[in-house]
């Protein structure tokens, strides 16, 4: 099971957050069919995007992350709602759709 954690400070000059999203990642490697390289630019490219839609302040808000590295794989996305959902798409196949913690 996938786990974020964050911390603060009582004065709020420091915040960090913490993940493991091992689950997710390897549901993505095993949706698509990737090689070890794309699975691993995925599943970054899904953790980022789940570290950043857990910090979002509106509850409704969505936040989508692209990159396009030029190289075999195309342009990957991944779209995250806060505390529901988590969408990729790229990689030449069709969109996927992982649960959050």
């Amino acid at each position: 099971m996938d786990r974020i954690i964050r911390c603060i400070t009582s004065d709020g000059a420091l915040m960090a957050s913490a993940i493991d999203s091992s689950d997710t990642a390897y549901t993505a490697q095993r949706l698509h069919g990737l090689s070890a390289t794309a699975s691993a630019a995925l599943g970054r490219l899904l953790t980022a995007a789940s570290v950043m839609g857990a910090m979002q302040k509106q509850e409704h808000a969505t936040l989508t992350l692209r990159i396009n590295g030029g190289g075999p794989i195309g342009t990957v996305t991944a779209i995250s709602e806060p505390a529901t959902a988590m969408r990729a798409a790229g990689c030449g196949q069709s969109n996927v759709d992982a649960r959050c913690p």
